[in-house]
Protein backbone atom coordinates (compact mmCIF):
# COMPACT_ATOMS: atom_id res chain seq x y z
CA UNK A 1 0.00 0.00 0.00
CA UNK A 2 2.85 2.38 0.82
CA UNK A 3 4.48 1.79 -2.60
CA UNK A 4 1.17 2.44 -4.34
CA UNK A 5 0.82 5.75 -2.47
CA UNK A 6 4.35 6.84 -3.42
CA UNK A 7 3.80 5.92 -7.07
CA UNK A 8 0.49 7.78 -7.10
CA UNK A 9 2.12 10.89 -5.59
CA UNK A 10 4.95 10.81 -8.14
CA UNK A 11 2.44 10.41 -10.98
CA UNK A 12 0.39 13.38 -9.75
CA UNK A 13 3.52 15.53 -9.37
CA UNK A 14 4.69 14.61 -12.89
CA UNK A 15 1.25 15.44 -14.28
CA UNK A 16 1.28 18.85 -12.59
CA UNK A 17 4.77 19.66 -13.92
CA UNK A 18 3.87 18.60 -17.46
CA UNK A 19 0.62 20.58 -17.23
CA UNK A 20 2.50 23.72 -16.20
CA UNK A 21 4.83 23.48 -19.20
CA UNK A 22 1.99 22.68 -21.57
CA UNK A 23 0.24 25.90 -20.57
CA UNK A 24 3.47 27.95 -20.54
CA UNK A 25 4.01 30.29 -23.45
CA UNK A 26 7.22 29.48 -25.30
CA UNK A 27 8.86 32.06 -27.56
CA UNK A 28 12.09 31.64 -29.49
CA UNK A 29 14.38 34.60 -30.14
CA UNK A 30 17.75 35.69 -31.47
CA UNK A 31 20.09 38.36 -30.13
CA UNK A 32 23.33 39.99 -31.33
CA UNK A 33 25.51 42.80 -30.06
CA UNK A 34 28.82 43.78 -28.55
CA UNK A 35 30.53 42.95 -25.30
CA UNK A 36 32.71 45.68 -23.79
CA UNK A 37 34.89 43.16 -22.02
CA UNK A 38 37.49 43.52 -19.31
CA UNK A 39 39.27 41.45 -16.68
CA UNK A 40 40.35 42.09 -13.11
CA UNK A 41 43.75 40.79 -12.01
CA UNK A 42 44.72 40.59 -8.35
CA UNK A 43 48.23 39.54 -7.28
CA UNK A 44 48.69 39.18 -3.55
CA UNK A 45 46.27 42.01 -2.81
CA UNK A 46 47.51 44.33 -5.56
CA UNK A 47 44.85 44.94 -8.22
CA UNK A 48 45.54 45.57 -11.90
CA UNK A 49 42.73 46.92 -14.05
CA UNK A 50 43.61 46.77 -17.75
CA UNK A 51 41.69 48.44 -20.57
CA UNK A 52 38.53 47.04 -22.16
CA UNK A 53 38.26 45.36 -25.55
CA UNK A 54 35.24 45.18 -27.87
CA UNK A 55 34.02 41.66 -28.60
CA UNK A 56 31.02 40.24 -30.40
CA UNK A 57 28.04 38.45 -28.87
CA UNK A 58 25.52 36.38 -30.87
CA UNK A 59 23.06 33.79 -29.69
CA UNK A 60 19.63 32.27 -29.42
CA UNK A 61 17.17 32.32 -26.53
CA UNK A 62 14.02 30.57 -25.35
CA UNK A 63 11.55 32.63 -23.32
CA UNK A 64 9.37 30.43 -21.09
CA UNK A 65 6.36 32.35 -19.79
CA UNK A 66 5.45 31.56 -16.20
CA UNK A 67 2.88 34.32 -15.80
CA UNK A 68 1.77 37.14 -18.08
CA UNK A 69 4.65 39.34 -16.92
CA UNK A 70 7.25 36.91 -15.54
CA UNK A 71 9.31 34.43 -17.54
CA UNK A 72 12.49 32.35 -17.44
CA UNK A 73 14.90 32.85 -20.33
CA UNK A 74 17.74 30.38 -20.99
CA UNK A 75 20.16 31.35 -23.76
CA UNK A 76 23.07 29.90 -25.71
CA UNK A 77 25.57 32.57 -26.77
CA UNK A 78 28.91 32.90 -28.48
CA UNK A 79 30.69 35.71 -26.66
CA UNK A 80 34.18 37.22 -26.70
CA UNK A 81 35.85 38.19 -23.43
CA UNK A 82 39.25 39.53 -22.51
CA UNK A 83 41.22 42.72 -21.90
CA UNK A 84 44.30 44.61 -23.01
CA UNK A 85 47.29 46.31 -21.42
CA UNK A 86 48.02 49.55 -23.21
CA UNK A 87 51.28 50.21 -25.01
CA UNK A 88 54.08 51.95 -23.13
CA UNK A 89 57.48 53.29 -24.13
CA UNK A 90 58.98 49.92 -23.17
CA UNK A 91 56.27 47.39 -24.06
CA UNK A 92 53.79 46.91 -26.91
CA UNK A 93 50.05 46.62 -26.45
CA UNK A 94 49.16 43.20 -25.02
CA UNK A 95 45.66 41.99 -25.89
CA UNK A 96 44.01 38.83 -24.55
CA UNK A 97 40.87 37.48 -26.23
CA UNK A 98 38.77 34.46 -25.27
CA UNK A 99 35.98 32.90 -27.34
CA UNK A 100 33.31 31.50 -25.03
CA UNK A 101 30.13 29.49 -25.34
CA UNK A 102 28.00 30.91 -22.54
CA UNK A 103 24.64 29.80 -21.15
CA UNK A 104 22.83 32.38 -19.00
CA UNK A 105 19.50 31.50 -17.34
CA UNK A 106 17.68 34.77 -16.67
CA UNK A 107 14.58 35.59 -14.68
CA UNK A 108 12.74 38.26 -16.67
CA UNK A 109 9.98 40.65 -15.62
CA UNK A 110 8.24 42.56 -18.42
CA UNK A 111 5.94 45.56 -18.10
CA UNK A 112 4.21 48.03 -20.40
CA UNK A 113 2.19 47.52 -23.56
CA UNK A 114 2.49 45.26 -26.58
CA UNK A 115 3.86 47.97 -28.90
CA UNK A 116 6.31 49.52 -26.41
CA UNK A 117 7.33 47.93 -23.13
CA UNK A 118 10.21 47.45 -20.77
CA UNK A 119 11.81 44.60 -18.87
CA UNK A 120 14.41 43.79 -16.25
CA UNK A 121 16.34 40.55 -16.06
CA UNK A 122 18.91 38.81 -13.90
CA UNK A 123 20.38 35.37 -13.36
CA UNK A 124 23.42 33.10 -13.33
CA UNK A 125 25.62 32.40 -16.33
CA UNK A 126 27.87 29.45 -17.14
CA UNK A 127 30.67 29.67 -19.70
CA UNK A 128 33.20 27.41 -21.45
CA UNK A 129 36.17 28.82 -23.36
CA UNK A 130 36.62 27.33 -26.81
CA UNK A 131 39.99 28.98 -27.39
CA UNK A 132 41.94 32.14 -26.75
CA UNK A 133 44.82 34.25 -28.01
CA UNK A 134 47.47 36.57 -26.60
CA UNK A 135 48.63 39.29 -28.98
CA UNK A 136 51.69 41.41 -28.22
CA UNK A 137 52.23 44.03 -30.89
CA UNK A 138 52.14 42.22 -34.25
CA UNK A 139 52.78 38.78 -32.75
CA UNK A 140 49.92 36.49 -31.79
CA UNK A 141 49.98 33.21 -29.86
CA UNK A 142 47.20 30.75 -29.04
CA UNK A 143 46.52 30.17 -25.36
CA UNK A 144 47.32 26.66 -24.16
CA UNK A 145 44.93 26.36 -21.24
CA UNK A 146 46.86 23.51 -19.57
CA UNK A 147 50.37 24.87 -20.09
CA UNK A 148 49.45 28.51 -19.40
CA UNK A 149 47.46 27.74 -16.26
CA UNK A 150 44.10 29.11 -17.42
CA UNK A 151 40.73 27.55 -16.64
CA UNK A 152 38.25 27.07 -19.45
CA UNK A 153 35.15 27.32 -17.25
CA UNK A 154 33.64 30.59 -16.08
CA UNK A 155 30.70 31.37 -13.84
CA UNK A 156 29.03 34.67 -13.07
CA UNK A 157 25.91 36.77 -12.89
CA UNK A 158 24.13 38.86 -15.51
CA UNK A 159 21.67 41.63 -14.76
CA UNK A 160 20.22 44.40 -16.87
CA UNK A 161 17.22 46.01 -18.49
CA UNK A 162 15.78 46.69 -21.90
CA UNK A 163 13.01 48.07 -24.06
CA UNK A 164 10.80 46.12 -26.46
CA UNK A 165 9.19 47.50 -29.62
CA UNK A 166 6.71 44.84 -30.63
CA UNK A 167 8.81 41.77 -31.34
CA UNK A 168 12.08 43.73 -31.45
CA UNK A 169 14.05 44.58 -28.31
CA UNK A 170 17.18 46.41 -27.17
CA UNK A 171 18.88 45.62 -23.88
CA UNK A 172 22.01 46.23 -21.84
CA UNK A 173 23.52 43.90 -19.26
CA UNK A 174 26.36 43.92 -16.78
CA UNK A 175 28.35 40.69 -16.73
CA UNK A 176 29.99 40.00 -13.36
CA UNK A 177 32.46 37.12 -13.38
CA UNK A 178 32.72 35.24 -10.09
CA UNK A 179 35.07 32.40 -11.01
CA UNK A 180 38.84 32.64 -10.76
CA UNK A 181 40.24 31.74 -14.19
CA UNK A 182 43.80 31.40 -12.87
CA UNK A 183 44.86 27.76 -12.68
CA UNK A 184 48.54 28.27 -11.94
CA UNK A 185 48.26 26.85 -8.43
CA UNK A 186 49.21 30.16 -6.82
CA UNK A 187 46.42 31.07 -4.40
CA UNK A 188 47.53 34.72 -4.32
CA UNK A 189 46.50 35.24 -7.97
CA UNK A 190 42.91 35.82 -9.07
CA UNK A 191 41.66 36.58 -12.59
CA UNK A 192 37.99 37.39 -13.15
CA UNK A 193 36.01 38.58 -16.16
CA UNK A 194 33.48 41.37 -16.41
CA UNK A 195 31.76 43.31 -19.14
CA UNK A 196 28.98 45.55 -20.36
CA UNK A 197 26.91 43.74 -22.97
CA UNK A 198 24.65 45.67 -25.38
CA UNK A 199 22.40 43.82 -27.78
CA UNK A 200 19.45 43.95 -30.13
CA UNK A 201 17.14 41.05 -30.80
CA UNK A 202 13.93 39.70 -32.21
CA UNK A 203 11.34 37.45 -30.54
CA UNK A 204 9.32 35.11 -32.75
CA UNK A 205 5.81 35.09 -31.37
CA UNK A 206 5.89 37.73 -28.62
CA UNK A 207 7.91 39.87 -26.26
Amino acid sequence: MKNVTIKTSVAILAFLVISQFSFAQLNFGVRAGVNIANMNFDLDGVSLEPSSIIGINVGALLNIGVTEDFSVQPEVNFIQKGSKIDETDLTPEIKTTFNFIEIPVLAKYAFGGESIGGFVQAGPSFGFALNGTNKAGDESEDIDFDEDGVKRTDFGLQFGAGVSFGNFFVDARYLLGLANLDDSGDDSITTKTNGINIGVGYMFGGK
